[in-house]
């Protein structure tokens, strides 16, 4: 089971692969802060497995969620105030390597991000968007580093 600086590295390791191989090349086209953005993104995805447990990611995950939530505060944005504070509670009602160690949660947790993004009419800051698909870049990042490539959607529970 590695530790968080493993799974750290290991997200820098597929943000470096996207940005050399990306077969699109719309990451040519952003900008450093947007590419600093998406770095940010997956290296909290590669940590949002472990904030079942007591861990270096777990509290940094928190504080990162806890700024988010006071941004959220400043700028009345209760939908985000509310999707931050079901984030914060999340950690207490689940037990490690259940949901979060499970790929398929991690497809539903991006299509539902995608969602909330369109619903809250973000569809139109494809940075958002992009962010949401790097968070889960990292997330699945860290799931082969604890598995394995071939375990991944065949283990058993």
């Amino acid at each position: 089971m590695p530790g968080y600086k493993i799974h750290l590295a290991g997200g820098v390791a597929i943000v470096a692969l996207i940005f050399k191989y990306d077969p699109t090349h719309w990451l040519t086209n952003t900008t450093l802060s947007q590419k600093a953005f998406y770095l940010l993104a997956l290296l909290l995805g590669t940590l949002f497995p472990d904030i079942d447990i007591k861990s270096q990611g777990q509290k940094i995950f928190s504080k990162v969620l806890f700024i988010f939530f006071i941004i959220a505060c400043f700028k009345r944005e209760f939908n985000l105030i509310v999707v931050t504070a079901i984030l914060a509670l999340f950690p207490l009602l689940v037990k490690h390597r259940g949901i979060t160690h499970n790929p398929w949660f991690l497809i539903t947790l991006l299509v539902a991000l995608c969602y909330f993004a369109n619903m809250q009419h973000l569809y139109s800051k494809p940075l958002l968007l992009h962010g949401a698909f790097f968070f889960i870049a990292g997330a699945f990042s860290h799931l082969i580093l604890d598995f394995g490539l071939l375990q991944l959607f065949t283990r058993k529970k």
